[in-house]
């Protein structure tokens, strides 16, 4: 996906999925608690899973340099954060992995991602990218009294 949108592009890795026990801290995918090395993909017969850094799975599946951005990044708000995502750009990163172990976590990803006015393609089990879309798709109507969005067809 990044060939085909230019090298202007990044990609921001949120690959959690809090609500089916998937989430990323310190770097490593665990889920329902276990490192994702210790689960049933370790032993998938076609593509198993040796490792459970996320970065590590990018890096070695990828040509572009990766970084990663923990958690005590994510504590700082959306404008640091999005602080540290340019400085990994500068630096030559063309993949972000960002930890993520809440809803709340991919809001602040999300609100980072647009503060920072990177150009980017979302990678994700589709939570995020449902939270991006959120943030960035705005109704053209709203009914006042019960609370809806309306879209109107035009």
């Amino acid at each position: 996906m990044l060939d085909c949108l230019g090298e202007d592009y990044v990609a921001i890795v949120a690959p959690c999925f809090p609500a089916s026990g998937r989430i990323v801290i310190d770097g490593y995918m665990l889920v329902n608690g276990l490192p994702l090395h210790k689960t049933d993909i370790a032993i998938d017969p076609k593509t198993p899973v040796k490792v459970s850094e996320v970065e590590v799975l990018f890096h070695e599946q990828s040509k572009y340099k990766t970084a990663s951005i923990l958690m005590k990044d994510l504590m700082h708000g959306k404008h640091y954060l999005a602080d540290v995502m340019k400085a990994h750009v500068a630096e030559g990163c063309r993949i972000l992995v960002v930890d993520c172990v809440t809803q709340e976590d991919l809001d602040l990803i999300a609100d980072a991602s647009i503060t920072s006015k990177l150009k980017i393609v979302a990678v994700d089990p589709g939570v995020f990218t449902a939270t991006l879309s959120r943030k960035l798709i705005t109704p053209t109507q709203k009914k006042e009294k019960t609370g809806f969005w309306l879209l109107s067809a035009a």
